[in-house]
């Protein structure tokens, strides 16, 4: 009782339970991870040797539910990543027409702890899509192509606003925040938003 909410569940006294029925094969040592590499083989195409260069995490498995009694919200573990997702890529694929210039829907994770990683906006993943485009389309992708390329670039970036929260009133301004059925929420920061 004398942790600070910070020390009370440290990460690594975490553990997963992966399995816990063993392997048919009494020969084996560690049997019940010999059991869970099998299901991993045998439902993923997932080897032992795969783990040395795997990025893993280990998230809620809970479905999405109805929240209230009126059942107008919804509780789900990273449904604010999924909803912006969702709607970017719909809108990519239901475009009509050919487009004036190259439509790109770009869902990166990693943006809890700073969009770290080779699968997050930290990495040099977009960069090398825009010069293998520009490859692609049959120019020779300059480093002064690309920075004209990714300059000339046009974004939206989505996300969700947090509501305002009367129990922590104090992480707020009230003037300046969402509220739950007020119609929708737009933020924009000047100095990053570029249209």
């Amino acid at each position: 009782m004398k942790k600070s909410l910070a020390e009370g569940i440290s990460g690594e006294n975490l553990d997963i339970i992966a399995g816990s029925a063993p392997s048919a094969d009494t020969k084996r040592k560690n049997r019940i991870k010999y059991r869970v590499l099998e299901l991993l083989a045998k439902q993923y195409d997932v080897k032992e040797e795969d783990f040395s260069s795997a990025e893993l995490e280990a998230v809620p498995a809970a479905k999405p539910r109805e929240v209230g009694f009126d059942r107008s919200l919804i509780a789900a573990y990273g449904h604010d990543d999924r909803v912006c997702a969702y709607s970017a890529l719909y809108a990519l694929l239901n475009t009509k027409g050919t487009p004036e210039r190259t439509l790109c829907a770009l869902l990166c994770d990693k943006e809890e702890i700073g969009s770290y990683g080779a699968t997050g906006m930290q990495s040099n993943f977009f960069e090398n899509t825009v010069a293998e485009i520009i490859e692609g389309s049959g120019r020779t992708c300059t480093p002064l192509a690309l920075m004209r390329a990714l300059r000339n670039t046009k974004a939206l970036s989505a996300d969700v606003n947090s509501a305002y929260d009367p129990l922590y009133a104090s992480a707020y301004e009230k003037k300046n925040a969402a509220f739950i059925n007020q119609g929708a929420c737009s933020t924009v920061k000047p100095e990053s938003f570029v249209l």
